[in-house]
């Protein structure tokens, strides 16, 4: 199978749509033009006057989408004006009855727009794209990749040195690459942002991840600046080695920004990466596997399930929204924050790691803690459940803090010190302490 490199070369493209009008139209007939968006689209609605010539029809149209004062003619209305609608204002409307054309104003950008009508004659209206957009940006082109063809399935994708970002063409779930490699000196983006900043902003309605399957996934090697990677490995079974990454260019999102939906998927994240998979509303992502090494930070959005072991190194920082059914188990300077509503089956931290636990879900398993590892639940008031005593060991420098006293609520929180003396200045005030041998 091929191994391809991106080069991005590809001359740009403008696209082209028309609309073509026929039959017979009526005084008071509809046509509505929309631009999908991530609901239901934006959409302006043309309400049909007394000139019902098709030439007529197509006039007012055009003035419609590119003026805001142009005559629509006697009887038309509308309910917005094109220019006033950022999706529709960089797109251009031209007539040559019966059919209109609309260009957008950027070569190689991509559009959508669906019409509709309603009508008490024949009237009718029909939307084709005449010239699809291509360029530098689309992954879809061959003339993108040095091989003369785009990845198909088997492949060996490479991204680097290179400064041309990947934009379009990004559905690609019917392929499942060998590998997908993204190097730190492919400095630039994967995607699109949420928010599109080519003119007035709007939220991008294109498809903003490449979503490609892949059975190893390789990102940030080598020396460079990275960029903003945005991946969908879909249905894949996935292993993912994420050595860096950039620094994110998008507020409160990280750098590298994934999902994938395999019960198998493991992840190993290291380095300086700045990593998190589902992290956006309604997205989903399943890890079987997560190791987060170095100075990584993680987070994980409320639609990950992660259904195995996480261990969290070094220094590395994990931020998680969603429940870990398996085990966590920290290392070294290792953070992990548990945030939310989800559980925690097992609780292990060593060295001088720390675990925030900002959850309501219960905290399950026999919770341990050794060396000078802190637990802490002062971080949130809200109730919480911690189904077992908690053991320490190894020094009287390991500390659980609920001065708050949020844990077992009305009930008790048990620690077990095994090995050392007992250090309660952690778990607040007009607290009973009972001796009891450890269980």
């Amino acid at each position: 199978m091929a191994n391809l490199l991106w080069l991005g070369k590809a001359l740009a493209r403008v696209e082209i749509h028309t609309l073509t009008v026929s039959g017979t139209w009526v005084a008071g007939d509809t046509i509505s033009l929309s631009i999908p968006t991530l609901t239901t689209g934006k959409t302006i609605v043309l309400t049909i006057g007394t000139n019902v010539s098709l030439a007529a029809v197509c006039a007012a149209i055009v003035a419609a989408w590119n003026s805001e004062s142009d005559s629509l003619g006697t009887g038309y209305t509308v309910t917005e004006r094109g220019i006033n609608v950022p999706e529709f204002a960089e797109i251009t409307a031209s007539a040559a009855s019966p059919v209109v054309t609309l260009t957008h104003k950027t070569a190689g950008v991509p559009f959508t727009v669906a019409v509709t009508k309603t009508t008490a004659g024949s009237g009718d209206i029909v939307a084709a794209t005449a010239t699809a957009a291509t360029g530098p940006n689309h992954w879809d082109d061959a003339t993108n990749w040095d091989g003369g063809t785009v990845p198909a399935n088997g492949d060996s994708a490479y991204l680097a040195s290179s400064k041309v970002p990947v934009k379009y063409g990004l559905a690609q779930t019917a392929v499942t690459l060998a590998l997908l490699q993204a190097d730190m000196s492919y400095e630039t983006d994967i995607g699109l942002p949420p928010v599109n900043e080519g003119g007035d902003e709007y939220i991008e309605y294109r498809p903003r991840k490449l979503a490609i399957k892949a059975t190893a996934l390789v990102l940030g090697r080598g020396d460079g600046s990275g960029g903003q990677w945005r991946l969908d490995n879909s249905t894949a079974q996935t292993t993912a080695i994420i050595e860096n990454s950039g620094n994110s260019s998008e507020d409160n999102l990280p750098a590298i920004q994934w999902v994938g939906t395999h019960a198998s998927n493991a992840l190993t994240v290291r380095g300086q990466a700045s990593f998190g998979a589902a992290v956006l509303p309604t997205e989903v992502a399943t890890i079987a596997t997560l190791t987060v090494e170095g100075e990584a930070t993680v987070v994980t959005g409320l639609g990950v399930t992660l259904s195995g072991a996480v261990t969290v190194l070094g220094s590395g920082v994990l931020t998680a929204y969603s429940a870990l059914a398996g085990s966590l188990t920290l290392r070294g300077a290792g953070v992990a924050v548990v945030n939310g509503t989800g559980a925690v089956a097992q609780l292990t931290a060593h060295d001088q790691s720390a675990v925030f636990y900002n959850s309501t879900g219960t905290l399950g398993g026999a919770t341990v803690l050794n060396g000078d590892s802190v637990l802490s639940f002062d971080g949130d008031p809200r109730p919480k459940t911690v189904s077992s005593a908690i053991d320490i060991f190894g020094s009287p420098r390991a500390a659980v803090l609920d001065g708050f006293k949020v844990v077992n609520s009305g009930g008790s929180l048990i620690l077990d010190w095994n090995g050392v003396a007992p250090d309660v200045s952690g778990i607040g005030t007009d607290c009973r302490i009972t001796r009891a041998a450890t269980a």
